[in-house]
């Protein structure tokens, strides 16, 4: 289908390489006017904008820290501007890397809860009141599989993606009759081509091996599982967690890695080093 998301107006945070960027040109060619919100001044923000404007649709920028009530004063004004935000995209999120819980600092972890979970908050006090009174919106909360399993030393990360998922749940079941959806998208691993060109031979081979459908995911996958829950096809989806993974969250870490169990459903056995 085409066009599926004309006549709306998205908001999409986090625009920068990979996920970000892969929605907003997924909306554009849908027919969804947006507003692009990204921090600093990264090109790839006015890339994105300039490939919606060439499809046709009116844009916004909005630069700033999503973690700061003022961004989203901003992103709500420029959401009126172009007749009201009918479709939200938090997409936005850090995290510190390779630390514990003894190892991540306070500062460290309020910087991750601020940008991967109060951001969410502020997105809904700036642009909530607005879908109420239209009696239409939907939020499309980008999370992680972190957020339903465990990886090491990730621990601020997945507690925000975490608690994002109950925070959707509940803006689903407090607004349903008000007209509003909010889903929540858990994504495996995304690459894009830089990405996967930086990875060597094993590291590629026992990524890709984790995932039923034999390969990793791109931002592609998650863009179209994006359009899917901001449209009208999915108007009778609401409060879901949809892990866009290739399988990766079906199986236990014995069926990829227990030699006797992996013979089953793969011909080889992947070889990890200590690193």
């Amino acid at each position: 289908m085409v066009n599926r998301l004309e006549g709306k107006t998205a908001v999409i945070s986090g625009v920068g390489p990979g996920i970000g960027s892969a929605i907003a040109d997924a909306f554009a060619r849908e027919g969804a006017d947006l507003v692009l919100v990204s921090r600093g001044e990264s090109p790839v923000l006015d890339q994105a904008a300039s490939g919606a404007e060439r499809l046709g649709r009116r844009v916004v920028k909005v630069r700033g820290d999503v973690a700061i009530r003022e961004t989203w004063s901003r992103v709500a004004e420029a959401g009126n501007s172009l007749g009201g935000a009918d479709i939200v995209v938090n997409n936005a999120a850090i995290h510190a890397r390779k630390k514990n819980i003894l190892e991540v600092t306070e500062e460290e972890w309020d910087a991750t809860m601020a940008v991967n979970l109060k951001s969410v908050y502020f997105s809904c006090h700036a642009l909530l009141p607005g879908m109420i009174s239209r009696s239409r919106g939907v939020f499309v909360n980008i999370s992680s599989v972190n957020g339903l399993a465990a990886n090491p030393k990730m621990i601020d990360y997945a507690a925000s993606k975490s608690a994002l998922h109950g925070l959707t749940r509940n803006l689903a079941l407090d607004h349903g009759l008000q007209g509003i959806r909010a889903n929540v998208i858990a994504p495996g691993a995304i690459l894009t081509e830089n990405d996967a060109a930086s990875l060597d031979d094993e590291e590629k081979r026992s990524l890709r091996d984790n995932y039923l459908v034999g390969r990793w995911g791109m931002p592609e996958d998650v863009a179209n599982a994006a359009v899917f829950l901001a449209s009208d096809e999915a108007r009778f989806v609401t409060g879901v967690i949809l892990p866009v993974d290739g399988g990766l969250t079906v199986q236990t870490p014995e069926g990829t890695m227990r030699k006797s169990f992996r013979a089953r459903w793969r011909d080889d056995v992947v070889r990890i080093q200590d690193v």
